[in-house]
């Protein structure tokens, strides 16, 4: 890989596929990304239909971290708008906009099941230490894209002290691999309460995963003009590198021994 002149192929124009041509593009290495559709993005892409923006795939983006300080690493200019998750149950809606609105979702809750008053606020106990561990894992941009040898301020004030503390945290989530509905069974027996919660997640989530996505439902991001300017943005960043682009051509086979 030392060797700037050896050629490349990068199977697949998804998202992956694409930042790892970027990134090899950049780097002065001959890249061919190749794509068997007739754009680059996969799930995320969008299409436009009598005057409308129609998302293909995912209808937002979550940052955790990357996709910010990823862009920024790479010199793409986007503008990315929040994209909070509302979260609905009968006819109430409640947007997600902040952390604060888990307020909000705990009266919810309460109105709809009087009944379980402490099983909901020990539920929602929960959900808040679990919140402080989401802020340790997604609090601070990926420190990959950051250069610690030109910035040992970062290095030293906030690379460092979050490292410990990312220790303890993935020690935490070790323990909390319980699908979510066991646990919240474990908690209140009342069978449409733990129903009601759960169906915000996938059936056997690890429970800190599944409620640990009351921080990341605020953590979303929309490209203006569609989930499909992310790509697009990208794929420029590829060719202005003199990284190629191939679409509408398959992969049939790959024999290493020839190459």
């Amino acid at each position: 890989m030392k060797d700037k002149q050896t050629k490349i192929i990068v199977v697949g124009g998804g998202i992956s596929g694409l930042t790892s041509t970027a990134y090899l593009a950049r780097e002065g290495f001959d890249v061919l990304l190749i794509e068997k559709n007739d754009k680059c993005g996969g799930l995320i892409n969008s299409f436009n239909r009598d005057g409308f923006v129609f998302d293909v795939g995912a209808r937002s983006i979550e940052n955790s971290g990357v996709i910010r300080p990823m862009l920024k690493n790479l010199g793409v200019e986007l503008e990315l708008l929040e994209s909070p998750v509302s979260l609905g149950i009968e006819d109430k809606i409640i947007n997600m906009v902040s952390i604060e609105n888990l307020y909000d979702y705990e009266q919810l809750l309460e109105k709809l099941y009087p009944e379980s008053k402490k099983d909901i606020k020990v539920i929602i106990r929960f959900i808040k230490k679990i919140l402080k561990d989401m802020e340790v894992l997604y609090g601070i941009d990926n420190p990959f894209f950051v250069n610690l040898k030109k910035n040992k301020i970062f290095l030293i004030k906030t690379l460092l002290p979050w490292f410990f503390k990312f220790i303890f945290v993935i020690r935490r989530i070790n323990k909390m691999q319980e699908p979510v509905e066991s646990f919240l069974s474990k908690i209140s027996n009342n069978k449409s309460l733990v129903d009601i919660i759960s169906q915000h997640f996938f059936k056997n989530t690890p429970f800190f995963f599944a409620l640990g996505y009351f921080y990341v439902y605020t953590d979303y991001l929309y490209p203006k003009g569609g989930t499909g300017e992310l790509p697009k943005a990208i794929e420029k960043k590829i060719i202005e590198w003199d990284g190629k682009i191939l679409t509408k051509t398959k992969v049939t086979e790959i024999v290493p021994s020839k190459k």
